[in-house]
C-alpha cells in the first residue's frame, strides 16, 4: 500500500472503501431460502423457482411471471397451497462480515413488485438485517433500512422514510460499506444516500437478492408481467490494510 494513502487513512482523511480495490464476485448460491421457497410472514405472495433464474457470466436474470403452481409451504408440508406468481432469489451459501457489497441492478416496472438487495444473520441470539435497497414498485420510492432483535416479532428497525425516486428499467449500482466500528453507508450510483449506526451489526449474514410481489396489489400487476429483474457484477470488497 502506498505509504501516503496509508497515513491519510489512518488520519480518517481518505475512505476505506479506496484502499479496498481487490474485490471477489459472488458466484455461489442458493435459488430460494434454506427453509424454503416463501416467507410465511404474509408480506409477499410469490414463491421462488430456481427455473426463474438464468445466469451467464457474472449477469442473472429473474423472470417474475403470473402463473399457478401448488407446492407444500415449509410451514406445514401437510397441505399443499396454491400460488399464482413466481419469481427468482439469489441466497449466498457462505455468509460474511464487514467489508463492501456492491452490484449493478436493472430493476423492472410494475406496480406491487418488490425488488431488494440486502444481508441477513440468524443465530441462537436473534437476527440481524440490513437492507441496502427495497425498492417498491407501486410508489416508486427507494429505502434502506436496518433491523435487529431476538426474533422478528420483536424487530426493532433504524429504518428509511425512504426517497422518492424512479430507478425503474435503468441500471443503477448500489452498495453498502459496513466496517467494525463505523456507520453502515449506503450508496447509490457512488453517491452516500445514507447512514445507519453500525451497532449491533457484529455477526456474519448471507447476501440476498429478490424480487418479491406485494399483497394487496389486486390485478394492477398483471398487465406488467412477465418481467424481467437483472443484476451483474454481485462484488464483495474485503478489508485490506
Amino acid at each position: 500500500m502506498n505509504k501516503l494513502r496509508l497515513i491519510l487513512y489512518k488520519l480518517g482523511l481518505l475512505r476505506r472503501r479506496l484502499i479496498c480495490t481487490s474485490y471477489k464476485y459472488l458466484s455461489n448460491w442458493r435459488y430460494s431460502y434454506p427453509f424454503g421457497k416463501k416467507l410465511s410472514d404474509g408480506q409477499e405472495q410469490q414463491i421462488y423457482l430456481v427455473k426463474n433464474v438464468f445466469h451467464k457470466d457474472n449477469l442473472y436474470e429473474f423472470i417474475i411471471k403470473k402463473e399457478t403452481i401448488r407446492v407444500k409451504p415449509f410451514w406445514d408440508s401437510k397441505v399443499s397451497k396454491e400460488y399464482f406468481y413466481t419469481s427468482g432469489m439469489l441466497y449466498s451459501k457462505k455468509k460474511y462480515k464487514y467489508g463492501s457489497f456492491e452490484c449493478e441492478m436493472f430493476i423492472p416496472s410494475g406496480y406491487g413488485l418488490w425488488t431488494a438487495l440486502w444481508l441477513q444473520g440468524q443465530d441462537d441470539k436473534g437476527f440481524t438485517e440490513i437492507d441496502i435497497v427495497e425498492y417498491y414498485g407501486d410508489e416508486h420510492k427507494f429505502t434502506y433500512n436496518t433491523h435487529y432483535g431476538t426474533d422478528y416479532s420483536h424487530n426493532q428497525s433504524k429504518g428509511s422514510d425512504g426517497i422518492r425516486l424512479n430507478l425503474e428499467n435503468q441500471w443503477h449500482t448500489f452498495r453498502l460499506d459496513w466496517y467494525e466500528g463505523e456507520d453502515l453507508e449506503i450508496y447509490l450510483d457512488d453517491k452516500l444516500v445514507g447512514k445507519r449506526d453500525g451497532e449491533p451489526f457484529n455477526k456474519p449474514m448471507n447476501v440476498i437478492i429478490n424480487c418479491a410481489v406485494q399483497n394487496n396489489i389486486e390485478d394492477k400487476l398483471y398487465k406488467s408481467l412477465p418481467a424481467i429483474m437483472m443484476v451483474k457484477n454481485i462484488k464483495h470488497y474485503g478489508i485490506h490494510e
